[in-house]
């Protein structure tokens, strides 16, 4: 037989398929040589061709409901994933190409495009998946089909079910049997920008959940591709891959290289095994080079070793697999394994599902098998993160804290009246106490919500209608609940409303708002400067009463902080301060603060630190008052306590001193008495009176200082002593400087010793003009004032009152604030060594003190000094000066005079100089003494010279007992003391006459005439 006829035969047995196997088969056996001739290849391929048909027929079986199960997950996975998909992209064909890859694993979707909108009425192609040839000619989306029309009439505003394509219908050429599409849009908001058609061969594809699943893909679609500005790729590339593979299955279709060229480039491992046995293995025949990629192996190591495959199998997959290709050997038809690998460098065991393709010989025994296995670790990864994460949103679902309704609104000629509940939560229930509500109306729930609810229905109404969410806190009169409310719309006329019940928060809100009012009440009308730091001693706060202490604004204060209103003296002891604080420490203490004008503001604080929810230092709270006056007043009463305590010192010191020096005095005149006039001794006895009379003046001194020496108040004008004094100040002061006198007329009486206010006035005036050794001027003015209770507490221990001031003022040098706390201190001197006691001052001060008055002092360095001296005023007349008695007038006398002194040499000198001058002395050293010697004494004592102070019984003690034994007895008191002390002690009357020590003869004698009336 020929080989034409043969070849005829063998067209006549075969189809086009087993042709084309038989031409590679004849191609590959010629080269392998052997096969020796076409006909012997026919021959081979004719006796095949039933067995190799039912293996091609198998074979698509296995690939198509291989191909249905891989729809059925990548749509899951599509419909889950997608979201995330279009997050990622950055680009228009990003999104494009993320939708079609999603899209395409819907059950029954074999095609799909999409068109998006150009101007008023242009399209065009932007991405298309699967199209048949008939759709792929040019032109063939061109013109208007039913999608565009209805998109165009704003009519397609829902995602359509399956229809009649008009393209597919019209279209010339292959269409693949596609004739049937959904239409879904892509909206944002009101706006359609384009259309995606899926392409399925039968009806009702989709249903109505996956519906409304594809309405918010066609929404997420929409607005994913509003992000993007790169337009016209999509089309182009997936030409192009269409092209690319039609070329390489051609191809592969022509010669084995073209074939080992896609099973390169495909991502599927790709096996033949042939076999006799499925316990005994097989001989591997084929194994492509994505072996290496995946597993790590060379194909050579497989085709070497046919046992490889099951030492690398995982243990716990060695039954499943077992089991499987039986079943897949039993049914004689394709089938999957789904199992686990090991890697050959990472020991990592991979997920390989492999489609398997048994083939058996005539007998019906296994002879080999084909099997494609691809790597599907990712998706078991993604399957199992799937898995989980439906879990845990469904968990979440029904476990979540807030409120979940998923309702449909309904409208009324576009106004809402009503919803429907779809799906509500456990929440739901149990945060509003609802049962039972999915499919009924709000108005059958919740009756009469409408009516006390507007705003939430126009809220609802507003977001189903618009897709834009919204969110609100609202209260709800029907339930007597608070809520806040988070409402998106996931479809058109429908919504999702997510809440939580927040009345508990509003009424504690409401009682917070209370409570902060009557705080900030009370803190703005407090009394107390209330003061905020943080930790690093910025304001935080500071209410009115802090601002108005410190002469700042609350703005101006806010922008300061704690060392900002500190003295640098004291700034490291406010800085150990607020690390106290930030320690946790409470500090109360007096501080000082520097005014806005520069004045000191004294406060007494209460700090307490301020912690954080965390327990973390916030800073501090201070409560602060004012106690500047106090402060004030504090230092003028210790000054005056130190004045006091000074003055008693000097005071007790004059006493004793008073009677040494009366017993020197006294003696110096008996002696100097009797010398000659040309005696030598008489010097020396001149010189121990001078002194003894200049330690007298000292004590004097001393004694105005202390307010102990004897005064002779009187009332008078101090017109007048300011007259007489200013005649003397011409010859005491120097010729450059100007004495000024300006005193006011009508002046009020005042009750002073005369010679002591002539003694303040000189030594003020010797004062200033050592101040002013340049010159200057020295002014003295008189005046009346009335001094009111603010004057008094800012000068205190001033009392109010009607007073006569005396102003001296200079324009010296002046002193600083240091100095004039010390210029009232006893032997306190700024002048040279020799040029001062440093008592001058001091006796002003005692004087104006003992006779009630005060004095204050005004200086400055270089702008000289003003004392004020305020005298209490009077009623009455002023007095005339008696004249007093000369020496002339000393007569010898014949009075008895009872002379008591303790003090033993004081009183026998006194009793010498009394004896010399006439008078009959009895003696006693204390007053139970005196008094013996008054009841003794039978003649009259005339006159008692007594000590006050004394043992045993003091001289006011003795005097009335000795007055009632000797009715013309008169009394005259000697002291060191000043007789006001003892007046106000109760000693002695404001009428008795007082001798101060020490004395002179002639001062006793004339004292004694005096009491006596001579």
């Amino acid at each position: 037989m020929s080989r034409k006829l043969i070849l005829l035969a063998i067209l006549a047995v075969v189809g086009t398929a087993e042709l084309l196997v038989m031409v590679v088969f004849y191609y590959l056996g010629i080269r392998a040589g052997w096969l020796e001739s076409l006909v012997d290849t026919a021959v081979l391929i004719a006796i095949s061709a039933p067995l190799l048909h039912l293996v091609l027929l198998r074979s698509d079986r296995a690939v198509r409901e291989n191909r249905e199960l891989a729809r059925a997950y990548q749509s899951l996975k599509g419909l889950y994933n997608l979201a995330d998909a279009l997050k990622e992209a950055t680009t228009e064909q990003d999104v494009l190409d993320n939708t079609m890859q999603q899209v395409r694993k819907f059950p029954g979707v074999q095609a799909g495009w999409v068109s998006l909108r150009e101007g008023e009425t242009g399209f065009r192609l932007a991405a298309a998946y699967g199209l048949p040839p008939a759709l792929e000619v040019p032109g063939a989306f061109e013109g208007e089909c039913l999608c565009r029309r209805k998109l165009l009439a704003g009519e397609l505003d829902r995602t359509t079910n399956i229809l009649e394509c008009e393209r597919l219908r019209q279209a010339k050429g292959d269409t693949r049997g596609l004739r049937l599409h959904a239409s879904i849009p892509l909206w944002i908001g009101n706006r359609v920008i384009g259309v995606m058609n899926l392409v399925g061969p039968e009806k009702g594809l989709f249903g109505d959940k996956d519906l409304e699943i594809l309405y918010s893909v066609g929404n997420q679609v929409a607005v994913a591709l509003e992000r993007t500005h790169l337009l016209h790729q999509m089309e182009n590339i997936v030409e192009e891959r269409t092209a690319a593979l039609t070329a390489e299955i051609a191809e592969r279709q022509q010669s084995e290289e073209k074939f080992r060229k896609v099973l390169r480039n495909i991502h599927e491992v790709v096996y033949s095994i042939k076999v006799t046995e499925i316990a005994t293995g097989g001989s591997v025949e084929l194994v492509s080079d994505q072996v290496r990629d995946i597993l790590g192996y060379e194909p050579d190591e497989f085709l070497r070793d046919s046992t490889l495959w099951f030492r690398i199998l995982h243990p716990e997959d060695v039954p499943s697999v077992i089991e499987s290709t039986n079943q897949i050997v039993s049914n004689k038809r394709p089938g999957i394994r789904v199992y686990r690998l090991r890697h050959k460098t990472t020991g990592e065991y991979l997920w390989l599902e492999d489609s398997v393709s048994p083939e058996f010989d005539d007998s019906g025994n296994l002879s080999a098998i084909f099997g494609v296995a691809r790597d599907i670790s990712e998706r078991k990864q993604a399957e199992e993160k799937l898995r989980e994460s439906e879990g845990h949103y469904r968990s979440l679902f029904e476990n979540m804290l807030n409120g979940f309704a998923y309702c449909r609104m309904l409208f009324d000629d576009g106004q809402p009246q009503d919803f429907i509940y779809l799906s509500v939560n456990q929440a739901f229930e149990r945060l509003t106490g609802l049962k039972d509500v999915a499919g009924k109306k709000v108005s059958e729930v919740i009756p009469g919500i409408r009516e006390s609810a507007p705003d939430l229905f126009e809220l609802y109404g507003r977001v189903a209608r618009t897709g834009v969410p919204e969110q609100c806190e609202i209260y709800l009169e029907a339930l007597k609940m608070w809520f806040t409310i988070s409402v998106y719309c996931p479809r058109q006329d429908h919504f999702v409303a997510v809440f939580d019940v927040i009345t508990d928060r509003k009424r504690a809100e409401e009682a917070l708002r209370t409570s902060e009012g009557k705080y900030r009440q009370i803190v703005e009308t407090s009394n107390e400067g209330i003061w905020m730091l943080d930790p690093d001693g910025k304001t935080i706060f500071a209410n009115r009463q802090m601002a108005q202490m410190l002469g700042y604004s609350e703005e101006e204060l806010s922008r300061l902080s704690l060392f900002d209103l500190t003295y640098d003296s004291d700034l490291a002891d406010a800085r150990a301060r607020m690390e106290r604080l930030r320690m946790g420490e409470a500090v109360q203490r007096d501080l000082r603060y520097r005014r806005k004008d520069g004045s000191e503001l004294w406060a007494l604080a209460s700090s307490a630190p301020v912690f954080d929810a965390a327990g973390k230092n916030a800073g501090m709270l201070g409560m602060l008052s004012d106690i500047t006056e106090r402060k004030r007043l504090e230092k003028q009463f210790r000054q005056a306590q130190k004045m006091e305590a000074v003055g008693q010192l000097a005071g007790g010191v004059a006493h004793d001193f008073n009677n040494l020096l009366g017993v020197i005095i006294g003696y110096s005149e008996l002696v100097e008495e009797s010398l000659k006039p040309d005696d030598p001794l008489r010097p020396k006895i001149e010189e121990i009176k001078k002194a003894g009379e200049r330690g007298a003046s000292l004590t004097r001194q001393l004694l105005a200082f202390s307010r102990q020496q004897v005064l002779e108040p009187k009332i008078l004008n101090l017109n007048s002593v300011v007259a007489d004094v200013q005649k003397m100040l011409q010859r005491l002061i120097s010729e450059d400087i100007e004495l000024i006198t300006n005193c006011q007329p009508n002046l009020a009486l005042v009750k002073v010793d005369r010679g002591q206010i002539e003694q303040v006035i000189m030594n003020l005036a010797v004062n200033a003009r050592d101040a002013m050794p340049n010159g200057g001027k020295l002014r003295i003015e008189t005046a009346n004032v009335d001094l009111d209770d603010f004057y008094a507490r800012q000068h205190a221990p001033m009392v109010p009152g009607s007073f006569v001031m005396l102003v001296i003022t200079d324009t010296g040098m002046g002193m600083d604030a240091e100095t004039q706390t010390h210029i009232f201190e006893p032997f306190f001197t700024t002048k040279e060594q020799g040029k001062g006691t440093g008592l001058g001052l001091a006796t002003v001060y005692g004087i104006v003190k003992q006779s009630g008055g005060y004095v204050w002092v005004y200086s400055e360095l270089g702008q000289g000094t003003i004392f004020k001296i305020y005298l209490p005023q009077v009623q009455g007349e002023a007095e005339k000066e008696k004249p007093s008695i000369g020496p002339d007038k000393l007569v010898k006398e014949t009075e008895t005079i009872l002379l008591v002194e303790d003090e033993e040499a004081l009183r026998k000198m006194t009793h010498e100089l009394l004896e010399q001058s006439g008078y009959t002395v009895l003696e006693a050293s204390d007053g139970l003494e005196a008094l013996e010697i008054a009841w003794q004494h039978k003649g009259p004592i005339h006159l008692l010279l007594t000590d006050v102070v004394m043992p045993r019984m003091s001289g006011p003690a003795l005097a009335k007992p000795a007055a009632a034994l000797h009715p013309e007895l008169k009394v005259l008191y000697m002291s060191g003391y000043t007789g006001y002390s003892y007046v106000s002690q109760g000693l002695v009357s404001s009428e008795s006459e007082l001798l101060q020590k020490p004395f002179t003869r002639d001062t006793l004698l004339r004292k004694i005439r005096e009491v006596l009336g001579v």
